[in-house]
């Protein structure tokens, strides 16, 4: 490596797009990435579609809970304090048995 870096020739932004979108990559542990590869090829999808549509309908199953349960006692700042991963919607539903609203 150098001691000193010439950049006086360079151009500022020259690789910035602003309509440019990053992908996040998302890692699946290996059992879940087996289970995930076998059912995406029995149904004839790919493994993102088939994880897409798990998280759509996850999300949409949560956004109905919490219009029954309350924003307040969903909210994802509670749900870290009580140590629950937002969009376990087991935990969710079994939030107002055990917790009720302050």
């Amino acid at each position: 490596m150098k001691a000193e870096y010439d950049f006086s020739r360079d151009e500022r932004g020259k690789f910035y797009h602003p309509e440019a979108e990053f992908q996040l990559p998302i890692y699946l542990e290996p059992d879940i990435n087996a289970t995930t590869s076998h059912l995406a090829e029995e149904r004839g999808v790919a493994v993102q579609a088939l994880v897409n549509e798990w998280l759509r309908a996850n999300l949409k199953l949560l956004e109905s809970v919490r219009g029954k349960l309350g924003q307040r006692l969903c909210s994802r700042k509670i749900l870290l304090k009580r140590g629950w991963v937002p969009g376990t919607i087991a935990q969710v539903l079994s939030l107002s048995h055990r917790h009720p609203p302050p």
